[in-house]
């Protein structure tokens, strides 16, 4: 087991059975690691096309969204840009389709404004085949690093 998994008791159980069954029975095991492993390879890079109260409730059109990869409700982003804005609060994130389903939504954020870059990270697994060109928008490039 590699140190970076060490925090993951239950790897070491698994494997643990894992072993025994192979030893056991000659079962051989093919494992798909899908998110756990790769989703920290992936990150995606967007800008604010839009932003603004509207109902009582901030608003943020992104230049992506699900045609670009943008599929995990819990991804995590960082702002690359803050353009004079320290205002907290809930955001609620559309893409650049502005069609009336909620991306995801986040609490406790800076408010995000128009031209501000955010980095979207954990991207990894699936955002790259689910990606496509969608109403004529072009997927993400992409940039091994």
């Amino acid at each position: 087991m590699q140190d970076k998994y060490k925090d993951y008791k239950y790897f070491k159980e698994i494997n643990e059975f894992m072993r025994k069954i192979v030893k056991d029975m000659k079962i051989r095991f093919y494992v798909e690691p899908g998110l756990y492993i790769v989703n920290s390879a992936g990150y995606l890079v967007s800008k604010v096309l839009s932003s603004g109260d509207r109902n009582n409730k901030y608003f943020v059109y992104l230049d992506s969204g699900k045609p670009s990869g943008l599929i995990n409700k819990k991804c995590e982003y960082e702002q690359l840009s803050l353009l004079e804005n320290n205002k907290v609060g809930k955001v609620y994130f559309y893409g650049p389709t502005c069609d009336n389903s909620v991306l995801f939504e986040k609490e406790n954020v800076n408010l995000p404004q128009i031209n501000d870059i955010l980095c979207f990270k954990n991207l990894g697994a699936y955002s790259v085949c689910y990606a496509n060109n969608f109403h004529s928008f072009k997927k993400p490039e992409i940039f091994y690093i």
